[in-house]
């Protein structure tokens, strides 16, 4: 039961109305593993990101050396055998999850339990004991989202209404892969900021709201777009 009043500047206060509001409670658990809960400022989060982030989903140590024998075996093959003369190198990209990089949407006895011990620390310590090239965006956003000036103009990293990256969010994983196979091939330098028209739009909610059992025509959030400036015909 929700009872509202008005008020305009020093205007005597409205009479108050009461009104009934209905919650779709089959949204909270859903048998796919894709239930998704508010956090604060109202911002969605699923709730398997907190399993990873508290240390819920672990691997044993006998699955960690099977993915670093796995990731061992894959670069050497490339190595000895298929790449040839080629210049190669195996590229492992890791992207928090935004309940990663801002825990303070969470509940408090949420984030009293976040610690070291969690299947991301689990797989960036496997792969850096690896001869692949492992490209960690944890610190690259912790450096982005810092600067407040340049969230703003971009518009963060994660979307607010859908589990996916901005076109900000998703430049810097571009741009980090891109340095790394510049070593070897110049041309491929990433391209900069500069070289996207970057246009703030109005999108409909995504899939955490439509998770959520939420309108997706009513609930939704401002996206700042990137457009490449340059052709992408490259032959």
């Amino acid at each position: 039961l929700l009872r509202v009043t008005a008020q305009a500047g020093d205007e005597e206060e409205s009479a108050a109305r009461e009104i009934i509001a209905s919650k779709n409670a089959t949204a909270d658990k859903l048998l796919d593993g894709n239930s998704v809960s508010v956090g604060s400022a109202s911002r969605l989060y699923f709730d398997k990101m907190v399993a990873d982030l508290v240390g819920d989903n672990l691997y044993t140590a006998s699955e960690l050396k099977a993915i670093r024998n796995y990731v061992t075996d894959n670069v050497t093959s490339y190595y000895n055998d298929r790449a040839g003369s080629q210049k190669v190198e195996l590229v492992y990209v890791l992207i928090p999850n935004s309940a990663t990089m801002y825990p303070e949407v969470l509940p408090e006895d949420i984030k009293a339990e976040i610690g070291t011990n969690n299947i991301y620390n689990q797989i960036s310590e496997a792969l850096s004991q690896t001869r692949a090239t492992v490209v960690d965006m944890k610190k690259v956003f912790e450096t982005a989202i810092a600067d407040e000036e340049l969230m703003a103009k971009y518009g963060g990293l994660y979307r607010e209404t859908d589990s996916s990256l901005t076109d900000y969010g998703a430049y810097l994983p571009y741009r980090e892969i891109m340095n790394v196979v510049a070593k070897n091939y110049p041309d491929a330098a990433p391209r900069t900021e500069d070289e996207f028209e970057w246009k703030t739009v109005d999108a409909l909610g995504g899939n955490l709201v439509g998770y959520r059992g939420l309108d997706k025509n009513i609930i939704g959030e401002k996206l700042v777009t990137a457009t490449p400036t340059f052709s992408l015909d490259i032959g």
